[in-house]
């Protein structure tokens, strides 16, 4: 347990220090420059403390100074447990102690409690029920509304569902104890029924209704919108969720909202059958079989935002699969990589190499967009680094000069820096010689910039949500440090290093936002993550580390399964009826009948550029159509919606007006009274410097302006 006892101090006393360390140097030491400082540390100096004590301290004197380092560890951390249970959360610690014995019960049966192991077996028993107790105290953060005990226990339908969410996680996940694979025989009806089960999560994958979100499937749609009226990402259509994600749904037929609602479908699909199936290896059996539909379906497709509303996953596509699917391709490919060097099968890399194929998926991460870009460099250069590692010491062994071994190394380290110049060089080449000016590479990073300097920033609950993350994080690094003491030369220390990577930086999409939401969001690749940690030391030699793993792991799988199968919404949701995707716009709002008025009294169709420049939900809501269909305008002469530029520096959002006054496009331009974008005067002032104003009119609080270019030139 000192892993995740280091771990656990660096964060508790960084949050203690490291303020006072910046206020030393003149400095504020402000809620987020520490958050990022505390998160910072876990990459740069923790992993560095964890090597010494498990690498280098066993080698002074015996190893006692290990000992009592370690030793030295947990007390702390347990003092600092302890202090935190009296300070009011006794009841909570009673609470947790009930699925804290049963699990240990569960790891306990048929073990030998002979007298001369009685006391090994105590003390074992102990430490498995302690960190069960800080496992679901720490899981249950994940209900943020109110505490997981309070809404658990106040309903026996919900009560129910953490009982059954909890037998599920026991028997889906595999036993340390046990090799089940090795007693396992093959079952056609298994089989079947595993077909069966993904058909299920494949077409869920396709819903219509209630999906359409209209706030935030703006973000997507309205640059699908402008690069079909002839706009270019990285010029003059900005992009707040990427280059290759938007390009893709782009060019698939039907309307912007049916070619990303396609997209998007497609994208879970591939998720779902990733998940699946990978959740499929950890253990054979029905138990295994229900624990991989359920954890995928619940996880996946489901955000319990409050007590009384869950929403589709596919609502909000900015947190969903989407975003974070290139990290879904990489952990699976370097599991796919780490079976079949267990199996004895070519590995799946063999024609390419294995760092040449990693470095290809990677490039694709890269090109998806920018926050892809990090969170797949996270897991792939972690892996990427322990494997020239390996190699180096390998080709030591086979007699190689140190030499050769650096220049090999660094020319290894040199192909995905090529790699990604020659992206850019493409895309620049592209771009010249269609548009005769390169791309503005600052419109790939902006947003991301954007955010990790604080904008939309929320302090975090340190009591709060961030627990389950930070547990997660435990479990990985319990994991890898385990795995790298074992045998650092073998190759699942490789996928392991991957998804601690991943864990890490995904985390910071909850820390730059510390909303528990966001959580939700990355919660079905961090229980993936720690799917892949499970079947690589699955076959790891037997140790007690393994055994604490898999019961910290249980209530990190079943809070989020209890949390969707208990919400009173479940049902509803389930029996909404579907749509034809041709009818997916019939979820958009209506506009405001004194607006639409407005507009047909002017002479505007929902065929005419139209911008409404306002916070909040942005694109222009559907005109009433014939026979009560909803028409939604698609086309604008600004880019849409307007919040897209509207939270950039004044700067760069002149740059992006400008450049759409290049194609000479007029339109209208809306905008209430109250209900506006802040600093309105400030933003019509930069419209202005580029469009004029040639009609106006007004109705209640609505006020309409025709804006045409400056130069005249309109079409």
């Amino acid at each position: 347990m000192w892993v995740a006892s280091l771990a656990a101090l660096f964060v508790v006393w960084g949050y203690e220090w490291i303020p006072r360390l910046i206020r030393a140097v003149g400095r504020a030491g402000q809620t987020e420059t520490v958050e990022w400082a505390v998160y910072m540390s876990l990459l740069a100096g923790f992993p560095i403390a964890a090597v010494i004590v498990a690498l280098v301290l066993p080698r002074l004197r015996g190893g006692q100074w290990a000992t009592v380092v370690k030793g030295f560890l947990v007390l702390v951390a347990l003092c600092y447990a302890i202090l935190f249970a009296f300070h009011g959360r006794l009841g909570l610690v009673a609470i947790a102690l009930i699925p804290a014995l049963i699990i240990a019960a569960f790891a306990f049966r048929g073990r030998d409690f002979s007298p001369a192991l009685r006391a090994d077996a105590a003390a074992s028993l102990g430490a498995i029920v302690l960190v069960g107790v800080a496992a679901w105290m720490s899981a249950g953060s994940f209900v943020y509304w109110t505490r997981a005990s309070s809404w658990f226990l106040a309903s026996p339908f919900r009560l129910f569902a953490i009982v059954l969410a909890t037998a599920i996680a026991i028997l889906g996940l595999p036993d340390p104890a046990r090799d089940d694979d090795a007693t396992s025989k093959s079952n056609e009806g298994l089989r079947v029924a595993s077909g069966v089960l993904l058909a299920i999560l494949v077409a869920f994958s396709f819903r219509t209704n209630p999906m359409v979100e209209f706030y935030h499937w703006g973000f997507w749609v309205g640059p699908i919108e402008q690069l079909r009226q002839g706009g270019w990402l990285l010029r003059d259509t900005p992009s707040q969720y990427g280059f290759l994600s938007i390009l893709v749904p782009t060019v698939l037929a039907g309307s912007a909202w049916q070619s990303f609602w396609f997209f998007q479908a497609l994208i879970y699909a591939l998720v779902g059958w990733i998940m699946f199936s990978t959740f499929r290896k950890l253990r054979p059996g029905v138990g295994n079989l229900i624990f991989a539909f359920v954890a995928v379906f619940t996880a996946l497709f489901f955000r319990p935002r409050t007590a009384s509303l869950i929403l589709p996953a596919q609502m909000t596509p900015s947190g969903g699969a989407v975003r974070f699917f290139w990290c879904f391709v990489l952990l699976a490919w370097l599991l796919a990589e780490y079976r079949a060097r267990e199996d004895g099968r070519v590995a799946t890399s063999s024609r390419l190499g294995f760092p040449m194929a990693g470095h290809l998926v990677w490039l694709c991460s890269v090109a998806w967009s920018f926050e892809a870009a990090i969170y797949c460099s996270a897991i792939w250069f972690a892996a990427f680094a322990v494997w020239l590692v390996q190699r180096a010491h390998a080709e030591r062994v086979a007699g190689a000069g140190t030499r050769t071994i650096v220049i090999g190394t660094l020319r290894s380290i040199a192909v995905p820096l090529a790699m990604v110049l020659a992206l850019c060089a493409v895309v620049w080449a592209v771009y010249v010689a269609i548009l005769g000016s390169p791309p503005d590479l600052r419109g790939y990073i902006e947003y991301g910039l954007l955010y990790s300097r604080g904008f939309g920033a929320l302090p975090i609950a340190t009591h709060g949500a961030i627990w389950y993350l930070i547990l997660a994080f435990f479990i990985a690094s319990t994991v890898v440090v385990h795995l790298l003491v074992d045998d650092w030369r073998d190759f699942r220390l490789v996928v392991a290093a991957g998804a601690w990577g991943g864990i890490w930086s995904l985390s910071s999409y909850f820390v730059s936002r510390s909303h528990p939401v966001n959580l939700l969001s990355i919660a079905p690749v961090l229980l993936f993550a720690l799917a892949a940690l499970m079947l690589v030391m699955k076959k790891a030699p037997m140790a007690r580390w393994k055994q604490y793993a898999r019961v910290a792991m249980i209530p990190v799988f079943a809070i989020p399964m209890a949390m969707t199968l208990g919400h009173p919404g479940l049902l509803a949701n389930l029996e909404a009826p579907q749509l034809m995707p041709s009818h997916l716009t019939r979820q958009a709002p209506l506009m405001d009948a004194e607006l639409e008025s407005l507009l047909r009294d002017s002479g505007a169709t929902p065929n005419d550029p139209v911008v409404r420049i306002v916070d909040g939900r942005l694109l222009m809501p559907a005109w009433h159509g014939a026979n009560g269909k909803r028409v939604l305008s698609t086309k604008s002469w600004l880019p849409k919606p307007y919040e897209i530029i509207g939270t950039l520096s004044p700067d760069r959002r002149q740059t992006y007006i400008e450049r759409n006054a290049e194609r000479h496009i007029g339109g209208w331009m809306v905008n209430h009274q109250t209900d506006t974008v802040r600093w309105f005067d400030d933003h019509l002032q930069q419209i202005l410097r580029t469009h004029e104003p040639t009609r106006k009119l007004t109705r209640g609080p609505w006020i309409l302006w025709w804006m045409s270019p400056r130069d005249g030139l309109t079409r």
